[in-house]
């Protein structure tokens, strides 16, 4: 796990072009503190940097960048590509043509043998680019769930790329000395309706976020074309008159998952586990202990409150499996004290990832540089709400939409502003497919009309711009595909794909550790997803699928435990010690190039008495905040 910074620009030397990109890559160093390289392409005018987090052959053989053997290509890599053993022995001589066996060494050999076909061979999490001189073009690519970030800036000649936003504005500052602050209000929007921003979008207009699953090249002639290589709705729709039996669909999930979980204990350095009393680590835990592979720590999150924590049952998962369970409490007075830090380190706007912010700055006092996580599992196998409501809420989408209802919603908006749950079920009749609406209604941080009345924007942008923006984040999901599938691939796409993956890289990062996450092998979930609804959900049982293959592996008062989230208590401490920052950060003059003041202090009336949910109040807030570090 590491961290790049690349830059290419004809008009500048080659001081100015290592000592930009010298300068950026420091700004990066938390990705990876333990090797900072930089090299120069003077003939194509190409810096590239790289900081490294060393996990796979720890030894300087696996420094970065790193030029092929033949010279005539140069990688910057970021991630871990997990089947790269196996990659090895099928692909690459053995007559020291390849740069060793670390994965990078691998990767660097597969581009230069396959280009970018490479892609369909990888089995990992990653983002890289290849600065290929025989090509005359850089490559970059991301991985097929965007576990790992890339960004890319284009103009006047000038082309760079980075693993994180501050890094890119760095080197830009760097050779520049001005960057302009381009907020993106269109980024801002789409920001407060679903809680992040996503690809391809960013905060900042001149910056592009490169989508899970794509490749992009940069000819030296200036071309620049992106081209998407995966993506989840290229599953074929289930042959009901052929179905796989429930005993058959769970062993071949099971394996699946048993391998999965293999691959991501590869490593040169310990790794660790994060654990809660749920089904997904546990799942994985299990696994592991019937491998033989048991992490060599075990962490647990715990709160005061009773009702958020999991500790009594992470703990007698770690004595059931013969691993002991470090529980590190998380108070209000200690989450207070940490926003400074959280909010610096946040790279984009975001109303999650102060939970792995948190459990990442605990697991950095262990000194382990890599841990799982459970990560996936709901998108897969259905833990989340938008599975049972999907169905009914396409149905009644489908009624409104033929009502035309959606004409009330611009005379509505007024009351509706401190109705969000009403505003979430009228969004239903706003026209477009029911699915996605029905999604939209479960998932949407603020409505689209709410949101509109709150930001300042160009008014010329109405409901049906920001609705047809906000469609174009969801991938087309084909008509055949059932209920339980259109939920997971919007789930995999949306929240997880431009949140989650975000945030968790983002905040995980910030403290220099990797986290591995068995679920999102796209191998098991290509073939979960796969399967007919009926294996998948089954009324009265929480995940049943990955419950009935995993009932060997997990004890009784696992597979008896209901679903829980990590959750924080924000909405307690919301109320409490973060009422004076609320009102001084949110409320503070500059903001007005963001809201319309009035109606975000009757939001927060509204929220004082009890009418808004605190979770709309936490979205303006780390809006603000962001906006208040970073501006």
């Amino acid at each position: 796990m590491c961290g790049f910074v690349g830059l290419r620009d004809l008009k500048l030397g080659d001081r100015q072009l290592i000592s930009g990109v010298g300068g950026a890559i420091a700004v990066l160093r938390h990705r990876g503190p333990d090797n900072v390289s930089t090299v120069l392409d003077d003939k194509n005018r190409i810096a590239l940097g790289h900081t490294r987090l060393s996990i796979i052959d720890v030894t300087s053989a696996a420094n970065q960048p790193m030029v092929s053997r033949n010279g005539l290509y140069t990688i910057a890599f970021n991630g871990e590509i997990y089947n790269y053993r196996d990659l090895y022995e099928r692909f690459c001589p053995k007559d020291g043509s390849v740069n060793g066996k670390s994965d990078t060494a691998i990767l660097l050999y597969l581009y230069g043998r396959f280009k970018e076909r490479c892609l369909e061979l990888l089995d990992g999490m990653f983002s890289f680019a290849v600065i290929d001189t025989k090509g005359k073009k850089i490559f970059l690519a991301r991985d097929r769930f965007g576990e790992k970030p890339l960004y890319w800036f284009a103009a006047n000649g000038r082309f760079a790329f980075a693993s994180e936003i501050k890094g890119l504005r760095k080197v830009l500052y760097n050779v520049d000395s001005y960057i302009e602050d381009d907020i993106d209000s269109d980024a801002v929007a789409l920001y407060h309706v679903i809680g992040s921003i996503p690809s391809p979008y960013t905060i900042y207009r001149s910056i592009r976020s490169l989508k899970a699953g794509c490749c992009l090249n940069y000819e030296f002639s200036g071309a620049l074309t992106i081209k998407r290589y995966w993506s989840p709705v290229t599953i074929a729709v289930p042959d009901s008159a052929n179905q796989i039996k429930d005993n058959e669909a769970q062993e071949l999930t099971l394996e699946k998952l048993q391998r999965a979980v293999k691959s991501r204990m590869v490593s040169d350095v310990p790794v660790g586990i994060f654990l809660s009393g749920g089904y997904d680590s546990n799942s994985i835990l299990g696994l592991c202990s019937v491998n033989g592979l048991l992490p060599s720590k075990s962490l647990c999150i715990d709160f005061e409150e009773d009702a958020y924590s999991e500790y009594k049952v992470a703990r007698a998962s770690g004595e059931h499996y013969g691993i002991e369970v470090d529980r590190h409490v998380i108070n209000e007075a200690g989450f207070l004290a940490g926003l400074d830090e959280y909010f610096v380190s946040m790279d984009q706007p975001t109303i999650d990832g102060y939970n792995t912010f948190f459990m990442a700055r605990v697991a950095h006092g262990f000194n382990i540089k890599v841990w799982l996580t459970g990560t996936g599992g709901d998108e897969s196998f259905g833990g989340y709400p938008s599975f049972e409501r999907l169905k009914k809420l396409s149905m009644l989408a489908r009624v409104l939409q033929m009502a035309h209802l959606e004409k009330l919603i611009g005379p509505a908006s007024d009351y509706l502003q401190e109705n969000l749950r009403l505003s979430r079920l009228l969004h239903l009749a706003q026209l477009g497919d029911p699915s996605m609406r029905a999604y939209q209604c479960c998932r949407n941080s603020i409505p689209l009309y709410n949101m509109l009345k709150m930001i300042a924007h160009d008014r010329r942008r109405d409901l049906a711009f920001f609705a047809a923006t906000l469609d174009a984040i969801y991938p087309a999901v084909p008509s055949g595909m059932d209920d339980f599938q259109k939920s997971s691939i919007y789930e995999a796409s949306v929240y997880m794909g431009s949140q989650l993956l975000r945030d968790i890289d983002n905040f995980s990062m910030a403290h220099s550790l990797e986290l591995r996450a068995p679920f999102l092998d796209h191998d098991l979930y290509q073939f979960v997803l796969s399967l007919p609804e009926s294996i998948k959900w089954k009324d009265g049982r929480f995940k049943p699928l990955l419950a009935d293959c995993m009932k060997q592996y997990l004890p009784a008062f696992i597979k008896s435990q209901s679903k829980r989230g990590f959750t924080f208590p924000v909405e307690k401490w919301l109320l409490k010690g973060m009422k004076g920052s609320f009102e001084e950060i949110v409320f503070d003059s500059k903001n007005k190039d963001l809201w319309e003041m009035s109606v975000i202090s009757r939001m927060w009336q509204a929220f004082k008495e009890g009418r808004v949910h605190w979770s709309v109040i936490w979205n303006i807030y780390a809006m603000g905040r962001w906006y208040h570090e970073h501006k």
